[in-house]
C-alpha cells in the first residue's frame, strides 16, 4: 500500500479525494493537513509516498510547499489540485517535481486515471529503491528498509547454481532484480537468486518447489535459508550474513542446503588452512623436477580436499598458489589475466573439485598439449565449435560437455574463446541463446514465451525471463510488444507512402 497525504483547507474537497483514493487499489490515505506547515510536520512523522496538495491555502502556498518537499524529500511523488484561476500556478509547480495536476471541481474518473499513472511511477520508484537497497545492503539504514519493504517479517532463500560469481570479469549490468506479487528476486548474476517472501506466505511446499526448479538446469546448487522469520529491521544484516555464508561454504560439485542459524561467523571463516604448508611436498617435487611424484601428490591432495569438502573460496587460492609457483618454474605456463579468466569460467561452471584439479594437472603437465596447440589453435577449428553451438542451441551445453565433444580440455576450450572471441565461453553461449530468442520473437511474436525458452536451451521460463531482461533491458513480454509496435509502425508508414504515391 502506498501512503497518501492530502493537503487542502476545504473539507468537502478532502472528503471527495479521500473517497476516490481509497477506492483505488494500492493506496491508503494516512493523513490530512490543512496547511503547508502541517504537511511538512506530517511528512516527517508519517513518511508518505505521495502528497496531493491544493495550491491556495492559508499561510504557505502550494507552490512554496512543493518546492520545500522537492528539496527535502525528492522521492515523494506530488500531485497538485488547482482551480481554473490558478492554472498557471499549477504549471509552475511542475518544475518542482509535481507529477500531474487535477482541476477543481475534481472529476472522479479523471482522478482515478491519474492515480493509475501515479501507481505505475510509484511501482517503478520502489523497484529502483529496493534494488539499490539490496545492492548496497552494507550501507543502508533501518528506516529506509522499513519504508520500501512493507511487511514486518520476511523469509529468505538464497540459491546459487554451480560456482561463485566470477572474480576477474567486468560485473557491469550483471545484477538481476525482479518482483512479483510482493515476492522479490535478486541476484548478483544470472546464476543466483535471493528469494524474499513475506513470511506468512512461505511454506515447505513452496521451498521444495523452488529447490526442484533451481536444480533442473544446474550441475549442483547451494541453498542458504533461515529457519525463523526475519524482522524487517534486521533484513539487510541477515541477507549480508546469508551472502557471507554462501561465499564461504560453497563446495564445487556438491549440493548443499545450509541454515543460517546453524553457523556462527567463526565456523565459516574464509581460510582455516595454511596453503603454503599444505602444498609444501608438491612444491618440493616441482622444484626438483620430479613431475611424476608431483602428479601423485596433487592426486592425493585432491582426494583429501574432496573428502573434507573444501570450499571454493579456499580452492581458488590453492589453484592460484599452484599456478603462480608453476609459472615461475616453467616457461610454458602462464598465469596472466587471460589464464585467470579461463579458470574463472572453470570455477563458475558445473565442475567438481576433481574436475577443476584435473584441468590444473592438464595445464601444468600439458596432457594432450601438443595436439591441442599444434593442430587445433586455428580460426577454422574455433569456427567449427561455434557452428556446433549454433546448431545445438536448444540443448544443455557446458564447458565440460563441449570440451568432451571436441576432444580438448576445458581450460584449452576456454583459452580459445578468450583468444578468438574475447569473452568467456559461458557469456558467448548466453548471448548466442538470447540473440536467437530475439530473432524468434521477431519472426513470430505470437509464440509462447515458454516455447521460445525451450527452443533456446532454457527449461525454466522464469529463469529465461530474468536473463532476457538483464540482457535486453526488457522482459520477454515487453520485447514482444516492442516488436509488434515496430511492425505496426512499419506497416503504417508503408501504407502512407503508397497513399502519397497514388495521390502523386
Amino acid at each position: 500500500m502506498y501512503k497518501v497525504l492530502l493537503v487542502d483547507d476545504e473539507p468537502a474537497s478532502i472528503s471527495l479525494m479521500k473517497t476516490i483514493i481509497e477506492g483505488c487499489q494500492g493506496f491508503s490515505v494516512i493523513g490530512i493537513a490543512e496547511s503547508g506547515h502541517q504537511c511538512l510536520k506530517r511528512i516527517e512523522d508519517e513518511q508518505p509516498d505521495i502528497v496531493i496538495t491544493d495550491i491556495k491555502m492559508p499561510g504557505m502556498t502550494g507552490v512554496e510547499l512543493v518546492k520545500q518537499i522537492h528539496e527535502a524529500y525528492p522521492d515523494i511523488i506530488m500531485l497538485a489540485v488547482s482551480g481554473y484561476s490558478e492554472f498557471e500556478y499549477a504549471k509552475a509547480m511542475l518544475k518542482y517535481g509535481v507529477m500531474d495536476y487535477l482541476l477543481k471541481p475534481i472529476v472522479p474518473s479523471e482522478m482515478r486515471e491519474v492515480m493509475e499513472h501515479v501507481k505505475k511511477q510509484a511501482d517503478s520508484l520502489y523497484r529502483m529503491k529496493r534494488n539499490r537497497i539490496l545492492h548496497q545492503r552494507d550501507h543502508v539504514n533501518h528506516e529506509e528498509v522499513k519504508q520500501y519493504f512493507h511487511y514486518p517479517f520476511y523469509s529468505g532463500i538464497l540459491i546459487r547454481k554451480n560456482g561463485l560469481p566470477r572474480r576477474f570479469e567486468e560485473k557491469a549490468n550483471e545484477e538481476i532484480f525482479q518482483e512479483m506479487n510482493d515476492i522479490f528476486y535478486f541476484g548478483r548474476d544470472k546464476m543466483e537468486t535471493l528469494y524474499l517472501f513475506p513470511s506468512d506466505i512461505l511454506d515447505q511446499d513452496i521451498v521444495e518447489s523452488i529447490l526442484k526448479k533451481e536444480k533442473e538446469d544446474a550441475g549442483y546448487i547451494t541453498a542458504i535459508m533461515t529457519k525463523a522469520p526475519i524482522p524487517v529491521e534486521e533484513l539487510m544484516e541477515i541477507i549480508k550474513n546469508m551472502y557471507w555464508l554462501l561465499d564461504t561454504r560453497l563446495v564445487n560439485g556438491v549440493d548443499q542446503i545450509i541454515y543460517l542459524e546453524e553457523y556462527g561467523r567463526e565456523e565459516g571463516k574464509k581460510s582455516q588452512y595454511n596453503i603454503k604448508k599444505m602444498l609444501s611436498r608438491f612444491e618440493s617435487f616441482m622444484d626438483e623436477q620430479r613431475k611424476e611424484e608431483a602428479k601423485k601428490e596433487l592426486d592425493r591432495l585432491t582426494a583429501y580436499w574432496e573428502s573434507i569438502e573444501i570450499s571454493q573460496w579456499v580452492l581458488e587460492r590453492i589453484v592460484d598458489y599452484i599456478m603462480v609457483l608453476c609459472a615461475d618454474l616453467m616457461e610454458n605456463i602462464s598465469w596472466d589475466a587471460g589464464a585467470k579468466n579461463v579458470y574463472d569460467d572453470l570455477f563458475y561452471s558445473q565442475n567438481s573439485i576433481h574436475d577443476i584439479m584435473t584441468e590444473v594437472k592438464n595445464t601444468i603437465f600439458q596432457k594432450n598439449g601438443e595436439t591441442e596447440s599444434v593442430k587445433l589453435d586455428t580460426p577454422e577449428f574455433f569456427q567449427s565449435i561455434t557452428r556446433y553451438l549454433e546448431n545445438h542451441i536448444s540443448e544443455n551445453m557446458t564447458l565440460k560437455s563441449i570440451g568432451k565433444e571436441f576432444g580438448i580440455s576445458q581450460t584449452y576450450l576456454g583459452t580459445l574463446f578468450c583468444k578468438y572471441n574475447h569473452k568467456p565461453f559461458s557469456h558467448y553461449l548466453m548471448e548466442l541463446r538470447l540473440e536467437k530468442a530475439k530473432k524468434i520473437f521477431q519472426v513470430d511474436s505470437d509464440l509462447l514465451i515458454k516455447d521460445v525458452a525451450s527452443m533456446t536451451g532454457y527449461r525454466d521460463q522464469f529463469y529465461f525471463s530474468r536473463i532476457f531482461r538483464s540482457y535486453t533491458g526488457m522482459s520477454p513480454t515487453e520485447y514482444i510488444e516492442f516488436v509488434k509496435n515496430n511492425k505496426e509502425a512499419s506497416k503504417k508508414g508503408e501504407t502512407e507512402n503508397e497513399s502519397g504515391g497514388n495521390r502523386g
